[in-house]
């Protein structure tokens, strides 16, 4: 269990769980799954502007956003190693993501003196969301060149993402 301490979130708890499954001395299979958490930063914190109306006029001011959450992070995945030799494996594996409570960027927009005039800032959307989907395979392999050891490490990845907003952002 992985914990962190952020001081406007206070302890968070991460939980990691997994499983290897060993059928046999060639063959490796695992299951993870597991939970994070991403604080907004400082930048997104203290980047608002607020809207103020004086007197009939219209201005924005930047404004700190205490109210914004962490984003959450779901990941699970799952692999098969096949050892070939004990200096030759091949490793697939295959795993999904999921980002909720986004922060995403607001706007709005008011007119001052005949111009239009534009305020954001950022908030927690708890119907955006972002996900991921991957597949890699990864080859190591290991030999002497003379007294020389050499290590080699190949692997190929794909992934593909997609990210649900809301209509008007």
């Amino acid at each position: 269990i992985r914990a962190d301490y952020r001081e406007f979130y206070g302890l968070v708890f991460n939980p990691r769980m997994g499983i290897v499954i060993k059928p046999n001395a060639k063959n490796r299979i695992r299951f993870t799954t597991s939970t994070g958490y991403r604080p907004p930063s400082s930048a997104l914190i203290h980047s608002g502007v607020k809207a103020y109306e004086v007197g009939g006029v219209k201005f924005g001011l930047p404004a700190a956003n205490n109210n914004l959450s962490a984003e959450r992070l779901l990941s699970v995945d799952a692999g098969w190693a096949l050892l070939l030799s004990k200096k030759n494996n091949v490793d697939f594996s295959v795993f999904y993501h999921i980002n909720k409570n986004l922060i995403t960027r607001t706007t709005s927009y008011t007119t001052v003196n005949g111009q239009e005039q534009e305020f954001y800032g950022y908030v927690n959307d708890e119907n955006a969301s972002a996900r991921l989907f991957g597949l890699q395979v990864a080859h190591r392999v290991q030999f002497n060149l003379g007294n020389v050891p050499i290590s080699s490490d190949a692997s190929a990845q794909f992934a593909k993402g997609s990210e649900v907003l809301p209509f008007d952002r």
